[in-house]
């Protein structure tokens, strides 16, 4: 990782720019000041800014969003002084965090392309004549479908 004060700058400019969004600044902002710390001691360290505390403060899952952003990065892994288990280590790096693409979902993804295939069915059942001929037709449809979806 770069120096703390490389660091320092990357975490003034997204303070000031609003580049995270509010549990994601909350868990970055506590592990800059506290330093290389495992998910459950920045929970500890942080449990002020939970919204609903019976809910618990998702820290694992923003460290996980952080990280695929470039924000933070594992270090390591030692004994958690909150848990005492062999966990992972995290701490900043110098870089601007990027936003997260979504991945498609493929549920979506299927659902779009039998959709698209209803359609296709439809459009060969009304322009052929030949009932042998729909069905290689739809059989073909299906099969380019199924192509997509692998």
């Amino acid at each position: 990782m770069a120096s703390r004060n490389t660091s320092k700058k990357v975490y003034k400019q997204i303070e000031a720019e609003g580049l995270l969004s509010g549990r994601r600044w909350n868990v970055y902002k506590t592990l800059f000041k506290i330093g290389p710390s495992t998910a459950a001691e920045i929970s500890q360290a942080d449990c002020s800014s939970f919204k609903n505390p019976a809910k618990g403060d998702n820290s694992h899952a923003r460290l996980s969003e952080l990280k695929e952003m470039g924000a933070v990065e594992e270090v390591g892994e030692r004994t958690c002084s909150t848990t005492g288990r062999e966990v992972i280590l995290w701490d900043v790096t110098s870089q601007i965090p990027v936003k997260i693409v979504k991945k498609p979902n493929k549920e979506k993804i299927a659902l779009g392309l039998a959709v698209e295939l209803i359609e296709l069915i439809e459009a060969v059942m009304c322009r052929c004549v030949n009932p042998a001929r729909k069905l290689k037709e739809i059989a073909l449809e299906i099969k380019k479908a199924k192509e997509k979806v692998s």
